[in-house]
Parts: structure tokens; sequence; C-alpha cells
């Protein structure tokens, strides 16, 4: 087959070849039968070979799942690809299946709170976890011990958004023969390939830009050879499974993703422009600017998103979710990457290192796609009441 860019093959690949439909059909099932037993146990053995009816029972995908895959597999430019009812989920099953008792964890103190939650929780059944500092990797090294066994990477970091030195990593994970993973959520693999760049993990929650419109869970891991089947033993036994309906969802919102995350950029950048200008506001997190961050943002990745963090030089909670809750336009509530603008108070009071002044409140926000005037009325509207 032709090698094509990636915003071809989102829309290439996934097609329905036995009726003809440009989208593939969505195939429920937990029974797939097969006309011979042999056929059957011989699928059952080749769950990890590439063809399209490599599947024996519905827990571990239908026709629908295998074509998500595939444009997944495409994406990330990795051999394997598994789907999860969730980022998190992908993250869960990542760490459990990578984990024995005795191993260490070794997580950027700036990680997505439920990725410290798994590995906290893991710590009941003696996997320790230990967090570094992502604007200082000086000391990185030194904190890894012969029980570390994976270097689990955030990158932009959740809510202040650094932006790390991702080869400075790669080298020291490698050098210490430390499994890498690394949550890709902000950018996607159309900004990003982890895998080609080195990772042995990329993990992104679908829930977000990958779908794009805020209706389903959905996580995905890329990952090579070398895991595949110490992966899929653990994804079979915890039971994992995404639905065809999400899984349809989902190739639904990458034939579009390419076109969402360049609009998403736009009105960002307007609105950061927008905010420098703006007194009431101490620090926009996100890469603009010539600070290291931005730096290592342009070193690495092909554009930016819509999410991003903002400091403001106020403390009232009371006049904060005020300003928040007069907004037409921002909705308030989790998650991001849909089309629609958010904002909701960024929570990071389980930090190890301290990353606001004391005269600082920082919120979250999501830029939509709406008009970008509209999203700068609104944005006006909250900062006054602030």
């Amino acid at each position: 087959m032709k090698k094509y860019k990636d915003e071809t093959n989102n829309i290439l690949l996934g097609k329905d070849d036995t009726y003809g439909s440009v989208n593939p059909s969505i195939v429920r099932a937990s029974t797939i039968f097969y006309d011979k037993i042999e056929k059957l146990y011989s699928s059952e053995k080749n769950i990890l070979k590439e063809n399209k009816k490599n599947h024996h029972y519905g827990r571990v995908g239908t026709t629908t799942n295998l074509q998500l895959d595939y444009i997944l597999k495409k994406l990330e430019k990795s051999e394997y690809v598994l789907t999860c009812p969730s980022g998190l989920a992908a993250i869960a099953l990542t760490i459990i299946a990578n984990c024995k008792s005795g191993d260490e964890i070794l997580i950027t103190d700036s990680a997505y709170y439920p990725s410290k939650a798994i590995s906290n929780f893991l710590e009941k059944y003696n996997v320790n976890v230990v967090y570094y500092d992502p604007r200082n990797l000086d000391n990185l090294k030194s904190l890894i011990t012969k029980k570390t066994k994976i270097l689990f990477v955030e990158n932009p970091s959740s809510h202040t958004f650094e932006f790390q030195d991702l080869n400075k990593l790669l080298s020291i994970a490698k050098s210490k023969k430390v499994i890498s993973v690394i949550d890709n959520t902000w950018s996607t693999a159309m900004l990003f390939k982890p895998i080609n760049f080195g990772f042995d993990f990329s993990i992104t929650a679908g829930t977000k830009y990958l779908s794009g419109h805020s209706d389903i869970l959905i996580g995905s891991v890329a990952f090579n050879k070398k895991y595949a089947a110490n992966m899929m033993r653990t994804y079979r036994v915890l039971g994992y499974h995404v639905s065809p309906d999400d899984a349809y969802l989902c190739i639904r919102g990458i034939r579009t993703l390419d076109i969402r995350l360049k609009k998403h950029e736009e009105n960002t950048l307007k609105v950061c422009k927008f905010l420098k200008k703006q007194k009431k506001v101490s620090r926009i997190f996100y890469p603009v600017g010539s600070d290291t961050n931005y730096k290592n943002w342009k070193k690495y990745y092909k554009g930016r998103t819509g999410l991003l963090g903002v400091a403001f030089l106020n403390t009232n909670k009371k006049k904060i979710y005020s300003a928040i809750n007069s907004s037409k336009i921002f909705v308030k509530g989790y998650s991001w990457g849909g089309y629609e603008s958010m904002v909701i108070p960024a929570s990071i009071g389980d930090r190890k290192f301290k990353y606001l002044d004391n005269n600082e409140t920082l919120l979250r926000f999501h830029i939509g796609l709406e008009n970008i005037n509209d999203i700068l009325g609104d944005l006006k509207n909250i900062i006054k009441k602030i």
C-alpha cells in the first residue's frame, strides 16, 4: 500500500470492504463464530497478528474495534495498539502489566491526578512510587535505583503544562534500562509520535481529541513487539473491552482530527495574545514566547492544541468561582478536547514541589471551536469579574 500522510490515512483507513460503506459497520457481538473449531483455536492463538479476523470473542473486539486499532497503529507508527475503556484504564494496564512487587515507578510530580492515584494504589502491592520535578531533570538519574521499572512521563504536565526535554528523559531511561512511558494525550500522535521517537509506550486518552465530541470514554496504548505478549495477557486477564459503538465514534472523530487540532491552536494563540495584555494575568502556561517550555515544545512537536493554564493575581475563591459561573460560552466540567470551550479551577494541591506563588490562582482553560470573537468576549467578562 502506498505511504500516505496522517491526514490522508485518517480518512482512507477503516472502511467497510464487505459492504462498501466509507465507515466500518458497527458489529456488536459477544460470540464470534467460525465454521471449524480449528479456525477458532487458530484465531485465539493469532490474536497479536495483523489480519482481518484475529479475534475470537467479543471482549477482545469485533471487526469494528479491529478497524480502530489499525487506524491507531498507523497514526502512532507502532506495531501494536490496545484500546481500553478510558485513558485511565490504558495507564493502569501499562503499569500493571510491567510492574511486580518490589518494583518502583518514577513519575512526574505534575502528572494527571488519577495517574498518580493508580501509582499510589499499587503501593499496597509493594510497588513504590517516587516523584520527580519536571522543571529539574538534572537530578533525575540519581532518583533511579535498581528497583526502578518505569519512568512515567506526561508531556506537557497537567495544569501547569511544563514541556520537558524528551531527549534527556529518554537518554536517562535507556542508560538505566528503565521502561519509558509517556502520556501523549495533549498532542496526540498527530503532533508527536512517541514510539517513533523511542518511547516504549505511548498512551492517549481518546476521550479527548481523538473523539473530539465529548461523548465517549476511550483510551489507547501503543507499543512494539517486545511488550506485546505480556500486554495482551494482562489485557485479557483484566477483562478490558471497548464497545464497538465507542470504537466507531472514535473512528469518526479521527476523520477530522487534523483540522480540529489546527482550529484549536489558531483560537488558542489568539486567546494567548489577548491574555498577555491583561494586568490580572500573571502567567500563561502554553508554548508561546521564548522560554524553556517553548523551546522544548518547538524541538519535538508539529503543532499546539487548545489546553492551557492561566494564573491570575487573585486568591479570593468566592470571586474566582463567581467569575467562572458568569461565563456563557466556557462550560464548567471535567475533561477537555471536545469542540467546546471549558474552564475549571486547576487542582495542584497534591504536588510535592511548589508551582505557584502565594498570590496566584490557576485556572485551566480549553479553547474550543467557537467563533474567536465570541470566545474573547466571554473571556473578557470572566476576567472583569476576577
